[in-house]
């Protein structure tokens, strides 16, 4: 039974035009940095090159060539986003530092536990913090609320007499 961030995230991301976007998923953040430069450049068709220092631009050129040439608005989601590590975390931001900030190349979805909350209001995530358009934090069910979606679940798997 699951009812979290990650249901919310892919039931919100599945009701975009999948002509419009381009959703990558991170379901792993501890690959680190190159992990998810790799990642984002396989995603949109690429094969990552080795050496780091040719990986960024050429991540930055295909995020460039989505929005450009096919008219897409890339998606990156970080689930478990309170795990990644602050390197990483700093290279995301500056990923999206493209054109000195003249265009967005990507939207990035930071999925996590509260700490990440608190681990982006740090000063050394200042930067990365003031570029977050939009904070939502899922509150927990009520007692009443626990009651009815066990309920409602039990019902579903045919154990209705329990509920």
């Amino acid at each position: 039974m699951r009812s979290g961030k990650t249901v919310a995230a892919r039931a919100a991301l599945g009701a975009l035009d999948a002509s419009r976007h381009t959703t990558i998923y991170m379901g792993a953040p501890g690959v680190g940095l190159r992990g998810m430069y790799a990642a984002i450049t396989s995603a949109l068709g690429g094969v990552p090159r080795f050496h780091a220092a040719s990986l960024i631009p050429q991540t930055q050129d295909l995020l460039a060539a989505e929005t450009a040439e096919r008219g897409k608005k890339v998606i990156v989601v970080v689930d478990e986003a309170h795990l990644v590590d602050a390197g990483t975390l700093e290279g995301l931001r500056c990923l999206s530092n493209a054109g000195m900030d003249a265009v967005a190349p990507f939207c990035l979805i930071l999925l996590g536990q509260p700490t990440l909350r608190r681990r982006l209001r740090l000063g050394a995530f200042a930067a990365l913090d003031q570029r977050v358009g939009l904070r939502y934090a899922m509150t927990g069910l009520d007692g009443p609320e626990t009651g009815s979606y066990i309920a409602h679940h039990l019902k579903l798997s045919g154990f209705s007499e329990l509920a």
